[in-house]
C-alpha cells in the first residue's frame, strides 16, 4: 500500500515538473522575442555583445532539448 502511495506522489511529482517545463519554454519563446530585436539593433550600432549572445543560446539550446524522464527504481 505504501509503494501505491509512492507511485501516485511520484506521478504527481513528474507531472509538475513538465508543467512547470512547459511554462518555461513559453518565458524562454517570449525572451527571445524580447532579445532579438535588441540584438540586430546592437549589431547595426556595432555595440553587439558575444558573451551575452552566447548565454543566450546556451540557455535557449537547454531548454528547449530537456525532457523530464520517469525514474525507475
Amino acid at each position: 500500500m505504501n509503494k501505491k502511495k509512492d507511485v501516485k506522489k511520484e506521478e504527481v511529482s513528474i507531472e509538475k515538473r513538465k508543467q512547470n517545463l512547459k511554462k518555461l519554454k513559453l518565458i524562454m519563446v517570449a525572451l527571445d522575442i524580447i532579445c532579438i530585436p535588441i540584438i540586430i539593433l546592437q549589431v547595426k550600432m556595432n555595440t553587439f555583445n558575444i558573451p551575452s549572445f552566447v548565454v543566450l543560446i546556451v540557455c535557449n539550446i537547454i531548454v528547449f532539448l530537456s525532457k523530464i524522464k520517469e525514474t525507475k527504481n
